[in-house]
Protein backbone atom coordinates (compact mmCIF):
# COMPACT_ATOMS: atom_id res chain seq x y z
CA UNK A 1 0.00 0.00 0.00
CA UNK A 2 3.04 2.33 1.04
CA UNK A 3 4.00 1.85 -2.34
CA UNK A 4 1.35 3.01 -4.22
CA UNK A 5 0.66 5.93 -1.97
CA UNK A 6 4.23 7.02 -2.49
CA UNK A 7 3.38 6.99 -6.84
CA UNK A 8 0.68 8.96 -6.39
CA UNK A 9 2.06 11.38 -4.31
CA UNK A 10 5.14 11.75 -6.46
CA UNK A 11 3.25 11.89 -9.81
CA UNK A 12 0.70 14.37 -8.33
CA UNK A 13 3.62 16.55 -7.25
CA UNK A 14 5.37 16.33 -10.64
CA UNK A 15 2.33 17.51 -12.52
CA UNK A 16 1.68 20.65 -9.53
CA UNK A 17 5.18 21.76 -10.74
CA UNK A 18 4.39 21.66 -13.94
CA UNK A 19 1.37 23.58 -13.39
CA UNK A 20 3.45 25.82 -10.73
CA UNK A 21 5.92 26.46 -13.86
CA UNK A 22 2.87 27.14 -16.87
CA UNK A 23 1.32 29.69 -13.65
CA UNK A 24 4.46 31.56 -13.08
CA UNK A 25 5.04 32.16 -16.59
CA UNK A 26 1.33 33.48 -16.82
CA UNK A 27 2.00 35.90 -14.12
CA UNK A 28 5.01 37.00 -15.91
CA UNK A 29 3.08 37.24 -19.51
CA UNK A 30 0.93 39.60 -18.22
CA UNK A 31 3.34 41.95 -16.28
CA UNK A 32 5.51 41.80 -19.22
CA UNK A 33 2.33 42.30 -21.44
CA UNK A 34 1.26 45.46 -19.39
CA UNK A 35 4.60 46.75 -19.21
CA UNK A 36 5.24 46.80 -22.75
CA UNK A 37 1.37 48.14 -23.70
CA UNK A 38 2.16 51.13 -20.94
CA UNK A 39 5.40 51.86 -22.59
CA UNK A 40 7.13 51.51 -19.02
CA UNK A 41 10.05 50.24 -19.74
CA UNK A 42 11.87 50.23 -16.48
CA UNK A 43 14.42 47.18 -14.84
CA UNK A 44 11.61 44.50 -14.49
CA UNK A 45 10.64 44.97 -17.99
CA UNK A 46 14.34 43.87 -19.55
CA UNK A 47 14.72 41.25 -17.15
CA UNK A 48 11.11 39.47 -18.23
CA UNK A 49 11.48 36.99 -21.20
CA UNK A 50 9.78 38.15 -24.34
CA UNK A 51 6.04 37.28 -24.53
CA UNK A 52 6.25 34.74 -27.04
CA UNK A 53 8.84 32.76 -24.99
CA UNK A 54 6.41 33.07 -21.98
CA UNK A 55 3.56 31.71 -24.04
CA UNK A 56 5.23 29.04 -25.16
CA UNK A 57 6.60 28.05 -21.99
CA UNK A 58 3.26 28.09 -20.26
CA UNK A 59 1.67 25.76 -22.66
CA UNK A 60 4.74 23.35 -22.80
CA UNK A 61 4.44 23.72 -19.05
CA UNK A 62 0.73 22.42 -19.15
CA UNK A 63 1.37 19.71 -21.19
CA UNK A 64 3.91 19.02 -18.89
CA UNK A 65 1.81 18.89 -16.13
CA UNK A 66 -0.94 17.20 -17.22
CA UNK A 67 0.08 13.85 -18.38
CA UNK A 68 1.39 13.51 -14.53
CA UNK A 69 -1.97 15.00 -12.94
CA UNK A 70 -3.79 12.40 -14.81
CA UNK A 71 -1.35 9.29 -13.44
CA UNK A 72 -1.64 11.18 -10.17
CA UNK A 73 -5.55 11.11 -10.13
CA UNK A 74 -5.15 7.07 -11.44
CA UNK A 75 -3.15 5.67 -8.73
CA UNK A 76 -4.76 7.92 -6.18
CA UNK A 77 -8.15 5.64 -7.04
CA UNK A 78 -6.20 2.62 -6.87
CA UNK A 79 -4.64 3.49 -3.45
CA UNK A 80 -8.22 4.59 -2.51
CA UNK A 81 -9.28 1.19 -3.45
CA UNK A 82 -7.06 -0.41 -1.68
CA UNK A 83 -7.06 1.42 1.69
CA UNK A 84 -10.44 2.17 1.53
CA UNK A 85 -12.32 -0.13 -0.61
CA UNK A 86 -13.82 2.14 -3.30
CA UNK A 87 -11.92 4.22 -6.15
CA UNK A 88 -13.58 7.19 -5.97
CA UNK A 89 -14.69 8.76 -2.18
CA UNK A 90 -15.91 12.27 -3.14
CA UNK A 91 -13.64 13.71 -0.47
CA UNK A 92 -12.56 17.05 -1.29
CA UNK A 93 -9.55 16.40 -2.76
CA UNK A 94 -10.63 13.79 -4.88
CA UNK A 95 -13.14 16.19 -6.17
CA UNK A 96 -10.45 19.48 -6.41
CA UNK A 97 -8.41 17.35 -8.17
CA UNK A 98 -10.73 15.84 -11.02
CA UNK A 99 -12.21 19.32 -11.41
CA UNK A 100 -8.46 20.59 -12.12
CA UNK A 101 -7.62 17.95 -14.23
CA UNK A 102 -10.97 18.97 -16.12
CA UNK A 103 -10.08 22.22 -16.47
CA UNK A 104 -6.91 21.57 -17.84
CA UNK A 105 -8.03 19.83 -19.89
CA UNK A 106 -10.59 22.01 -21.54
CA UNK A 107 -7.40 24.74 -21.44
CA UNK A 108 -5.51 22.14 -23.43
CA UNK A 109 -7.90 21.26 -25.91
CA UNK A 110 -9.00 25.08 -26.22
CA UNK A 111 -5.05 25.67 -26.76
CA UNK A 112 -5.46 22.92 -29.76
CA UNK A 113 -8.56 23.35 -31.64
CA UNK A 114 -9.64 26.85 -30.94
CA UNK A 115 -6.11 29.04 -30.36
CA UNK A 116 -6.32 30.51 -27.32
CA UNK A 117 -3.04 31.62 -26.47
CA UNK A 118 -1.22 34.60 -25.16
CA UNK A 119 -3.33 36.53 -22.64
CA UNK A 120 -6.20 34.54 -22.47
CA UNK A 121 -4.07 31.31 -21.68
CA UNK A 122 -2.25 32.97 -19.36
CA UNK A 123 -5.33 34.16 -17.43
CA UNK A 124 -6.74 30.73 -17.60
CA UNK A 125 -3.49 29.08 -16.18
CA UNK A 126 -3.59 31.46 -13.16
CA UNK A 127 -7.37 30.24 -11.98
CA UNK A 128 -6.55 26.69 -12.52
CA UNK A 129 -3.90 26.78 -10.46
CA UNK A 130 -6.19 27.28 -8.04
CA UNK A 131 -7.27 24.02 -8.26
CA UNK A 132 -4.38 22.74 -7.83
CA UNK A 133 -3.59 24.80 -4.10
CA UNK A 134 -7.29 23.62 -2.79
CA UNK A 135 -6.23 20.45 -4.15
CA UNK A 136 -3.00 19.93 -1.95
CA UNK A 137 -4.72 22.53 0.97
CA UNK A 138 -7.17 19.59 1.11
CA UNK A 139 -4.90 16.90 1.36
CA UNK A 140 -2.88 19.04 4.10
CA UNK A 141 -6.25 19.94 6.41
CA UNK A 142 -6.83 16.97 6.16
CA UNK A 143 -4.23 14.78 6.89
CA UNK A 144 -4.44 11.41 5.35
CA UNK A 145 -6.44 11.57 2.27
CA UNK A 146 -9.02 9.26 4.15
CA UNK A 147 -12.47 10.64 3.83
CA UNK A 148 -14.13 13.07 5.62
CA UNK A 149 -16.53 12.00 8.49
Amino acid sequence: MFGAMWVHVTLSMLGAVGFAVAFVAGVMYLMQDRLLKSKQFNVLSFKLPPLDFLDMLNQRSMLLGFPFLTLGILTGAMSAQLTLGSYVNWNPEQIWALVTWVFYFVVLMGRVTVGWRAKKAAYLTIVGFAGVLLTFLGVVLKGNGAPIS
